[in-house]
């Protein structure tokens, strides 16, 4: 249904992808040109991309926190990277793991902002051709009756809490030091304004920001 209601999203997955497979040796194209024709008639014209292809960049998660990990403190569920451009983001990727691995275990030390930085410093360092993204799963730091949200360790001074404006604020201010191109429920998926202002505030930063909402995918 379109409201996704009758199956979750593992059987969806997989019966999307059965049907687009379908759909393909009936066409008979590959696969990555018959999704190029869905999406080129699924489109509005300004949108299309008139059949140029690229290579899909994955988005890697290089550490869970404490959404996943009850030892782990910093407020983000995953910090994540992907590709900027290019082929060599195996390469990159791979080597940024090896990078990275004393820096998560000393994790314990940092605030969320200050665990950007070195990420960033190592990033920067190594010249890896990768952006990073968050994911925040925000849903648990809001308070609706209080209509607020409080997020701990989220920066030297400590947590942050105050209502969707001030969060976003901050959000926004690590999007332009981090050069942030990924972000994942930084609200209470209902927020609607909160999610609508970090839209519209992303698009002006820069237009190929993803940003993702629980269930939808906003933009990108």
């Amino acid at each position: 249904t379109l409201e996704r209601t009758h199956l979750g999203v593992n059987t969806l997955t997989a019966t999307s992808q059965a049907i687009a497979k379908l759909g393909a040796m009936e066409s008979e194209l590959p696969l990555f040109k018959y999704l190029r024709v869905l999406h080129d008639y699924s489109s509005h014209s300004d949108e299309k991309l008139n059949s140029q292809y690229i290579m899909p960049h994955p988005v890697v998660t290089v550490y869970r926190s404490s959404q996943h990990d009850s030892s782990k403190h910093l407020p983000v569920q995953e910090i994540l990277v992907f590709p900027k451009g290019g082929f060599s983001y195996v390469r990159d990727l791979v080597n940024m793991f090896n990078t990275l691995n004393d820096l998560n275990l000393n994790e314990g030390k940092h605030s969320l902002k200050t665990f950007l930085e070195d990420i960033k410093s190592q990033l920067s360092a190594s010249q890896f051709k990768l952006k990073m993204g968050l994911d925040m799963a925000a849903s648990r730091y809001k308070r609706n009756d209080l209509d607020r949200y409080t997020i701990p360790s989220f920066s030297g001074n400590g947590a942050l809490s105050g209502d969707y404006k001030k969060v976003l604020r901050a959000y926004l201010e690590l999007v332009k030091e981090f050069d942030l191109g990924f972000l994942e429920d930084m609200f209470e998926e209902d927020d609607y304004a909160a999610w609508k202002n970090l839209m519209d505030h992303c698009e002006s930063i820069d237009k190929s920001i993803h940003v993702v909402r629980p269930s939808i995918y906003l933009s990108g």
